[in-house]
């Protein structure tokens, strides 16, 4: 397989396309907001440090990976999906009239989660380790393993492996 290598001309064309075309769709409206809901759970829980957590087979630690790993798939269906004459059908359908490659269109996409999910993973880092040192008095490599894993690693490899198969 090629690498995928960022062609500036094809990026900006996409971000053009989904600056102006999704901005207002219903369908979009409704997946950020499903998105905003399970990560927005999902980073409440990521708060909570490590060490408070009996084991890693506890409730919250598996809810945190699959409201995450869901607003991220919702987070990505603005960019996968469209409704048309009440159909919804693959968004590459319309972009294929556009002068953008399959290649550049998932990278594109990925390149959108991969800032999402960088943000988040910061964000989560930051406030575990926050968290364990002011209101524990300690720390461990997991408050920094764990959210690094979960909210950056996993949904990358999730996305990796859908653009590599839709490839």
């Amino acid at each position: 397989m090629k690498a995928l290598k960022k062609d500036r001309a094809q990026q900006e064309l996409l971000e053009i396309f989904f600056r102006e075309w999704t901005a207002w769709c219903p369908e979009h409206v409704i997946y950020q907001f499903c998105a905003v809901v399970f990560i927005g759970i999902s980073m409440i829980l990521s708060i909570v440090p490590c060490q408070l957590w009996d084991s890693l087979e506890d409730a919250s630690f598996f809810a945190w990976i699959t409201l995450y790993q869901f607003g991220i798939l919702y987070y990505l269906q603005k960019y996968n999906n469209y409704k048309e004459g009440g159909k919804v059908k693959a968004t590459y359908y319309v972009l294929q009239y556009l002068p953008v490659s399959r290649r550049q269109f998932y990278l594109f996409q990925i390149r959108k989660v991969w800032k999402l999910c960088g943000c988040l993973a910061c964000i989560s880092i930051f406030c575990q380790m926050f968290c364990a040192g002011v209101f524990m008095n300690t720390f461990s490599v997991e408050n920094i393993l764990l959210p690094l894993g979960i909210n950056l690693i996993l949904p990358m490899l999730i996305v990796l492996g859908i653009s590599v198969m839709r490839m």
